[in-house]
């Protein structure tokens, strides 16, 4: 009888191959356009695939939103902070220096109460330059860069795509669009929300993927929510007049995915350790002021039970 070999021995092995691929150049050979522009394009998609898969999309620093009223309360001034957000495709959207936009035309009042911020990644071909001699003398001329970009749109309704976590505070449900989006989550932000409601999950799931490492944000979305202005709740005072209009924003949606350095942890340990260390330190203090008050206290009844055997 023959006896089987072991599957260890003998390993089954199937595969196939990834999206990745990078020129190889040898001597005297004839180049052209797809192999110079393969060897760009393949960092760029290591890159992409990179930022997607460790961070995911969202904001990475800066990008605050800050809003103001303008024109007695008729018209909104909207900011953006420079900063750095990435896409669902792994593309680094770059807002080089601050934006702003006055929301509302001709001081009509005319704009929703809720506006929704998102950045979008966009880029363009440009410096165009000659291509070469054409047979009929016409010029022939092709782009030699491409340049990203970006836009910050303001929606009256959150877009159907944009990279999220949740979908707001409950006041905005109504300026909620309905269909699928893309990397979002339907839970309402932690400040948002009845907090009785069981069937309303934290908005931290929206982090579980990432941290159980599900690859996923594969949907072809090129944009970030950074936040919504809404009216403020507050006490306005005088309702005739609209310099007392407030709005804020409200950004608890933003998803933000900056990486948390090794070192943290220790720090953090160290600094708790250190905090314990001072807190004892000080008991101790406090403990022998205490004591030596008491002592002050009882050296002070004994000298006077001797003065008063002296007097005796």
């Amino acid at each position: 009888m023959r006896t089987p070999k072991s599957l260890f021995e003998t390993p089954f092995a199937k595969g196939d191959w990834s999206s990745l691929e990078r020129p190889r150049f040898s001597p005297r050979m004839l180049l052209e356009d797809e192999d110079l522009n393969l060897g760009v394009d393949y960092t760029r998609q290591v890159m992409r695939l990179m930022l997607k898969s460790m961070f995911g999309c969202g904001v990475v620093c800066g990008l605050q939103v800050t809003s103001v009223p303008t024109c007695k309360g008729m018209k909104r001034r909207i900011d953006v902070a420079k900063g750095i957000a990435v896409s669902c495709h792994g593309d680094l959207i770059e807002v080089s220096k601050p934006w702003s936009h006055e929301f509302g035309d001709d001081c009509d009042g005319d704009f929703p109460d809720y506006v929704w911020v998102v950045l979008c990644y966009k880029e363009k071909c440009c410096r165009p330059k000659e291509a070469g001699c054409s047979a009929d003398e016409k010029s022939q001329s092709s782009h030699t860069r491409v340049r990203a970009g970006y836009e910050i749109k303001l929606y009256a309704t959150l877009p159907s795509c944009a990279c999220r976590c949740g979908n707001g505070p409950v006041e905005a449900e109504s300026s909620i669009s309905t269909s699928d989006g893309c990397c979002d989550d339907p839970a309402p932000p932690a400040t948002g929300g009845n907090e009785d409601d069981e069937s309303q999950p934290d908005a931290c799931r929206c982090y579980d993927d990432h941290l159980l490492g599900v690859c996923g944000c594969d949907h072809g979305c090129d944009c970030v929510v950074l936040g919504l202005v809404m009216p403020n709740d507050v006490d306005k005072g005088d309702e005739d007049d609209p310099t007392d209009d407030v709005v804020k924003v409200d950004s608890t949606m933003v998803r933000r995915n900056r990486p948390l350095l090794n070192g943290w942890h220790f720090c953090l340990e160290q600094e708790r350790s250190n905090q314990q260390a001072t807190g004892q330190t000080e008991m101790r203090g406090i403990r022998q002021s205490a004591g030596a008050v008491q002592l002050d206290k009882r050296t002070a009844k004994e000298k006077a039970v001797e003065a008063r055997g002296r007097k005796k």
